[in-house]
């Protein structure tokens, strides 16, 4: 068990060594603690997760605490079925936006270049809400841990907004500056126009999901990514190859994917569930 400060807050954590065929430590295994006492404290697990990689990654950094080795972080099982269901409906839809041919595949990848750089800025506002829930819900703070996730939808939301517009009014020339083929011009414009109108709707989706992973609801927002790439990435654009529908109405299913993804989860937050176990304790 180590005690870190940092100012006037503690942060607990522990490690469990990792051992090769020699018997040499190659890893530490970082553990979940909320107090200097030595166990698992009654939070959820998702609840767990979020602050043991905000309060040790962000705040205190780990090479000091795995004395400069790996630092390995048990992530839950809905979390990574999420992760991996949504890989692959990707790749089942890249299948898909194959038979278009070259130049709007070519698009999409670059477009998903773009999105990468996005999704970095999305996931961390996703963090801080987890963080601030739970550590709102650790305190006892049931009204602080409900606003703080609805303060950190805001900021998302007003930096997503404007990383839309911008990237709406400069589409032909993000184009432009990552290739010179006409054909990729075009569809890459088409889709860089739909994903500006998506980055509201992913500053929603990544923070109220993020908020309720900080309060223990983490099977969730996995049952809304699943349903909503099921039916986006995989049986709508089925349908529409089909129908021999332009290619543009597949890039528009990313719309329809964070639409479904943001208003469930953030109907779920707004409902409150997720603060009835808290509320018994």
């Amino acid at each position: 068990m180590e005690l870190n400060k940092v100012g006037k807050v503690s942060v607990f954590v522990a490690r469990q060594a990792i051992f090769n065929r020699r018997q040499k430590v190659v890893a530490y295994e970082l553990l979940f603690r909320d107090s200097p006492k030595n166990f698992f404290p009654d939070i959820a697990e998702g609840q767990a997760t979020a602050r043991l990689i905000m309060e040790n990654q962000l705040n205190l950094g780990t090479r000091h605490i795995t004395s400069g080795k790996k630092a390995l972080i048990n992530i839950g099982v809905p979390a990574a079925f999420e992760q991996a269901f949504f890989q692959g409906g990707l790749l089942i839809f890249m299948v898909f936006l194959a038979s278009y041919g070259s130049a709007p595949f070519a698009a999409y990848g670059i477009g998903l270049s773009i999105l990468g750089i996005v999704i970095v800025v999305a996931f961390s506002f996703s963090i801080s809400s987890a963080t601030l829930v739970s550590q709102h819900l650790g305190a006892g703070d049931l009204k602080g841990a409900y606003q703080a996730g609805w303060k950190t939808m805001r900021t998302s939301l007003y930096f997503m907004v404007t990383g839309g517009v911008l990237m709406s009014l400069f589409a032909e020339q993000i184009a432009r500056f990552m290739i010179d083929d006409p054909q990729v011009i075009h569809h890459m414009v088409q889709f860089t126009y739909i994903l500006s109108a998506c980055l509201p709707m992913m500053a929603i989706e990544f923070s109220m999901a993020g908020a309720l992973r900080g309060a223990g609801d983490t099977r969730y927002p996995m049952m809304v990514t699943v349903f909503s790439i099921l039916l986006t990435r995989i049986i709508a654009p089925w349908i529409l190859v089909r129908m021999g529908a332009d290619v543009v109405w597949l890039y528009a299913t990313s719309l329809v994917d964070f639409s479904i993804k943001s208003s469930l989860n953030m109907r779920r937050f707004r409902k409150k569930d997720w603060l009835k176990g808290h509320q018994q304790k």
